[in-house]
């Protein structure tokens, strides 16, 4: 379960990481 709760976390933090990162960028420089 261990090995699974790492896999989904890897599979979604990017794509959140990468979105998030980006709005955040724009909302600071904006």
């Amino acid at each position: 379960m261990d090995n699974t709760r790492a896999e989904t976390e890897f599979d979604w933090r990017p794509n959140i990481s990468i979105e998030e990162g980006i709005e955040s960028m724009i909302k600071k420089y904006s």
